[in-house]
């Protein structure tokens, strides 16, 4: 995927369905295509991509798309956002620490 404002590297801040649609684009390749490669339904995979009737990309799905479009594992940013919401929910002094953090930082944005 080409660097782009929210792209730093090998991670994006871009949400999911517009960082594979820009990587489907560059890589000239379809929904079909990487449905196939990601041993997901295409109609799935479209209404995931567009958000059409609520859908949201499961972490699973996530996964099965970036293992196809072998991206780095902490390329989306709703995979690092999964993996740091597992951290918390089995990390109770984490979960406090972090509680501090955001309170810190909404102090000083304030």
């Amino acid at each position: 995927m080409a660097i782009d404002p929210g792209t730093r590297g090998l991670r994006t801040t871009v949400p999911f369905g517009r960082a594979v649609a820009a990587a489907m684009r560059e890589r000239q390749i379809g929904v079909r295509q990487l449905a196939r490669q990601a041993g997901i339904s295409p109609g799935h995979l479209s209404r995931v991509l567009r958000e059409v009737d609520g859908k949201r990309a499961t972490p699973e799905l996530i996964e099965r798309v970036r293992e196809a479009l072998k991206f780095p594992e902490a390329f989306f940013v709703e995979s690092r956002r999964h993996r740091i919401v597992a951290l918390l929910e089995t990390d109770p002094e984490l979960t406090d620490e972090i509680e501090e953090i955001v309170n810190a930082a909404c102090r000083v944005r304030t």
